[in-house]
């Protein structure tokens, strides 16, 4: 996975189907997420990314959200302050109220707007099944289109964030073993880049 980030613009469809899963993350229904439920959602649309690069991605969001709700705060203060000097130069007239401030945001969460555009700005496209299968087959000289678990687990390990054990096994059960514990890369690099949102390939070229 190349680490160039390279921002897109996120087209409607793709927007309703990030829309969808962040619903799903966000349980309490608030519009928010946190810190664990984003690195879900953004491995979820189909980012290969390590947890230094969530770490990253998220403070950028942190403070993109600060910046929203500063500046909505501002606006409410501006609507308020022109509420009560209409109120206070309308006489015999039920005074008008001023508009209700929304709930505070819960801290260190983020929602769905602010999430969209740090996903955007920070999207690292995603690696071609071409180039991914290309890859796998440097591990198979007699070009079988099969791999061995043992190859898997050379191929892992050269990551810069090495898979944990846990990572590795849900990665066998991807990859659909034969009775050989060998499994068909043409395959695995298809589910690989088949995100569930359907984001995964933005950009990829097969």
């Amino acid at each position: 996975m190349s680490n160039v980030v390279r921002p897109i613009k996120l087209q409607e469809q793709h927007l309703r189907l990030i829309y969808d899963d962040f619903r799903l993350l966000d349980e309490n229904r608030d519009g928010y997420i946190d810190h664990s439920q984003y690195a879900t959602l953004v491995r979820a649309l189909g980012q290969t990314v390590s947890d230094s690069e969530i770490d990253r991605s998220w403070k950028i969001a942190l403070e993109e959200q600060r910046k929203q709700n500063e500046e909505t705060k501002a606006a409410l203060e501006k609507k308020e302050a022109l509420a009560k000097k209409e109120a206070a130069g309308t006489l015999g007239l039920p005074k008008k109220q001023p508009p209700s401030g929304p709930v505070a945001p819960p801290p260190n969460e983020i929602n769905f707007q602010v999430f969209t555009k740090v996903f955007a700005d920070n999207y690292n496209p995603v690696v071609s099944e071409k180039v991914l299968r290309q890859a796998f087959q440097l591990f198979d000289p007699k070009n079988t289109g099969k791999l061995s678990v043992q190859q898997l687990q050379e191929i892992v390990t050269h990551r810069a964030e090495p898979l944990s054990k846990a990572e590795f096994d849900e990665l066998l059960l991807l990859a659909g073993l034969d009775g050989q514990r060998n499994f068909d890369y043409s395959q695995l690099a298809k589910k690989l880049l088949t995100g569930p949102a359907g984001v995964a390939t933005v950009n990829a070229t097969r």
